[in-house]
């Protein structure tokens, strides 16, 4: 609970906060350092928090549910698949997505372990920053993002329309290329394009969803008229349209995962007046997520290791049960519960294959 941080957050100072994120960045190496070696995506997200009251920071920017209302904007950085929480930072709501991107790329590289081989990086239209993908090409990284559709995207999608040869279709079987008809679901256009922040022509897969509607004219004749909604992405790898998609929409368990910071570990609940002491409970409540990660990682059973920590309490640490006997002989008797039981056997027979692993003679544990 927030109240109980309250009085120590107003102790601690900025060097507090390089001891947080260097704690952090330590579980995470001896982490890695038992895993070994490995290439991971890197997803990257923004969300609103909504204020109510006066804290430090806070501006009226993009907010979906309360309008009007000062908020701050909180910016992860999560390893695709595994879900780690790399870096956080807080900043005021009307902060642009691109904003200090690169910086924050440079700093989420940095506290990565070296273990950890970054292969791609991921992210939204808020994000599409050129500077980051020039980074991103010297460093041999790939990426993939989301573009906003502004004049340019506009243009090559009107030119594609009055163009239909350029338009695949998106079956997932098709062994050959296969141009779109007018009544294909999924389109995409493979085409290369230079905005005019752009120092060259980068490659963008444009999407294209039939949407069918039905009109009808004064004569109540019914016809039916074909709308369609594009999406486009920028990227530098060689996936071919269908593959991107997938990939880029695996982004969307950064959603989940922004989720459970908000529901299971309150990092919306920033009450404090100084930005500083929010900005370091957020760092306290992001070790306990990745902490708990761990947790299920290791020692939770395989169809609960994506289970959201507001399941885990329920499931097996809120577990009913009854104060029962008198004097000495007080006990807590539990409620009748197979699937904790079949939980807690399945904890214990990982806590020691684990323990195996965390020998003394075992250099990986050194």
């Amino acid at each position: 609970d927030e109240s109980t941080f309250r009085g120590l957050l107003k102790t601690m100072t900025w060097s507090h906060l390089i001891q947080l994120v260097a704690i952090n960045q330590e579980l995470l190496r001896r982490k890695a350092r038992l895993e070994g070696k490995r290439l991971i995506w890197i997803d990257i997200d923004d969300t609103v928090i909504t204020l109510f009251g006066e804290q430090e920071g806070a501006t009226n920017g993009y907010n979906p549910r309360y309008h009007g209302r000062p908020s701050y904007k909180i910016r992860v950085a999560f390893v695709a698949g595994t879900g780690e929480l790399i870096h956080l930072h807080l900043n005021p709501g009307n902060t642009n997505g691109m904003k200090d991107f690169l910086s924050f790329i440079k700093e989420v590289e940095a506290l990565l372990p070296p273990e950890y081989i970054i292969e791609g990086i991921r992210a939204d239209c808020g994000f599409a920053d050129p500077a980051v993908m020039e980074y991103a090409e010297e460093k041999g990284w790939l990426y993939i993002f989301k573009l906003p559709k502004k004049a340019t995207v506009k243009k090559a999608i009107a030119y594609m329309e009055q163009h239909p040869r350029f338009w695949e279709t998106l079956a997932e079987h098709e062994k050959s290329i296969q141009f779109a008809a007018e009544n294909e679901h999924w389109a995409a256009a493979d085409i290369q394009i230079v905005q005019s922040s752009w120092d060259k022509a980068r490659r963008c897969v444009i999407y294209r969803d039939a949407i069918q509607t039905e009109q009808t004219t004064a004569d109540q004749l019914t016809m039916a008229l074909t709308l369609y909604s594009y999406q486009a992405i920028v990227t530098n790898t060689e996936d071919k349209p269908l593959p991107l998609l997938r990939s880029y929409n695996q982004r969307a368990n950064i959603e989940n995962r922004i989720d459970d910071l908000k529901d299971g570990y309150a990092v919306e609940q920033n009450s404090q007046h100084r930005m500083l002491n929010n900005l370091l409970f957020s760092w306290i409540k992001a070790i306990a997520y990745n902490l708990i990660v761990w947790f299920k990682q290791t020692l939770m059973p395989e169809n609960m290791q994506r289970y959201e920590v507001k399941t885990i309490r329920r499931v097996v640490l809120k577990v009913p049960g009854n104060l029962v006997g008198s004097g000495r002989y007080q006990h807590i008797r539990l409620a009748a519960y197979p699937q904790l039981q079949d939980i807690v056997m399945t904890m214990q027979h990982k806590l020691r294959a684990f323990a195996e692993r965390l020998r003394p003679d075992d250099p990986r544990a050194a």
